[in-house]
């Protein structure tokens, strides 16, 4: 082979090299987006299930209180605006 040929070789073989290098570290980038994703996907189930107001029945009555008027209304958009 000639000295041409080699040279050409050579770089083809780093060229190689620097795109399998990128491909790698690609890939573990997407694995860490994934993982972040999952995380986020979990603390926003966590977070909508602690928004879901759980009213608790009167322990003497068993009547579950009613949620009307414009106070609760306001504390309820407060809710959403911070959540």
């Amino acid at each position: 082979m000639s000295f041409i040929q080699n040279s050409i070789k050579a770089y083809l073989d780093v060229v190689e090299a620097q795109e399998k290098k990128n491909n790698e570290q690609k890939k573990q980038s997407v694995e860490a987006l994934e993982k972040e994703i999952e995380k986020l996907k979990a603390e926003l189930a966590k977070a909508k299930a602690d928004a879901d107001v759980k009213v608790q029945p009167n322990a003497d009555t068993g009547e579950i209180p009613l949620r009307v008027g414009v106070a609760q209304a306001l504390l309820d958009k407060g809710k959403k605006k911070n959540g």
